[in-house]
């Protein structure tokens, strides 16, 4: 059984080409995550938004969740195609002609749409810490979990930005950090927040300022108290690759725009990734503080 992978992005290109054994991690119904060494590449139907690790297969969703795949079934990569190995059968994916688009996000400052953001964030109904944003929405959560969640996640953000403000930042990098983990699905809200942080800090050329660099040394330090997709996207948060409408963002022409391309990414994911960029963009943190400038 032979398949095409279409579309990549560098960040699992690179893994491809140093890794070639592994084993499949997980199953779903859009996706097959592969485990590479340390790190997670995805199988994915075809029109699934780009992520770092994203390998876009020609198969829709009906094909890719037929697939006779099960976790621990064997995996072998060379230079052109990805082979696993199930019980039935054996598969392959031909990755050599597919386009690769870049993952790295550059460290300088670059001018986002920051009202066309905010008005996004304001009509998503994907639930998660958008619901920050609209105070009917806060004082009324829809259940007492997400309530407590997002009690702790505004405060976390409100405790942070203080403690930036008073050049607390390691200890405002802490606070900040706590998120990790936090809330509920495959990718909880809390880490798809600290990756737009970082996406925030890269955006608003601050990568390099002390608070950025304590909040990567903690978030690296905390990557244990998250499963491990989650902890695949912070990793490559932390290396600077991101998705691709994280990194199309700065040419975004509007609201309607942006409610689409993050909106496919998961349920709530594309958004509470949008909420972190809009909190790290807009952080105010001290060009003086950053070496060299």
């Amino acid at each position: 059984m032979k398949q095409f992978i279409t579309e990549t992005m560098s960040f699992a290109s690179g893994i491809l080409s140093h890794i070639s054994e592994g084993m499949v991690h997980s199953v779903y119904r859009k996706t097959i995550n592969l485990q590479m060494g340390s790190s997670l590449v995805a199988l994915q139907a075809a029109g699934s938004p780009l992520s770092p690790v994203s390998l876009i297969t020609g198969l829709d969703v009906g094909e890719m969740s037929g697939l006779p795949v099960v976790p621990g079934d064997q995996v072998f990569v060379d230079k052109k195609t990805i082979i696993l190995f199930s019980k039935s059968s054996r598969i392959i994916f031909r990755f050599d002609e597919a386009s690769i688009y870049d993952s790295l996000l550059r460290d300088y400052a670059v001018p986002l749409p920051l009202p066309a953001i905010k008005e996004s964030l304001l009509q998503s109904s994907s639930g998660g810490l958008t619901e920050l944003f609209s105070k009917a929405l806060q004082k009324n959560p829809s259940d007492f979990a997400k309530g407590v969640f997002l009690a702790v996640a505004q405060k976390r953000m409100e405790d942070a930005r203080k403690e930036v403000l008073d050049i607390c930042y390691d200890k405002a990098a802490v606070t900040l950090a706590g998120m990790t983990g936090l809330g509920m699905g495959l990718t909880p809200s809390g880490d798809d927040f600290l990756c737009g942080v970082l996406a925030g800090l890269l955006f608003s050329g601050q990568w390099d300022h002390p608070f950025a660099q304590a909040l990567r040394q903690t978030i690296s330090r905390r990557l244990g108290d998250t499963n491990d997709i989650s902890r695949t996207f912070l990793s490559c948060a932390l290396s600077c690759h991101f998705s691709r409408p994280v990194k199309e963002l700065p040419l975004a022409s509007g609201t309607t725009e942006i409610l689409s391309s993050f909106g496919a990414i998961g349920h709530s994911s594309g958004f509470d990734t949008l909420c972190g960029i809009y909190y790290g963009y807009t952080l105010c943190l001290s060009q003086e503080d950053v070496p060299g400038k």
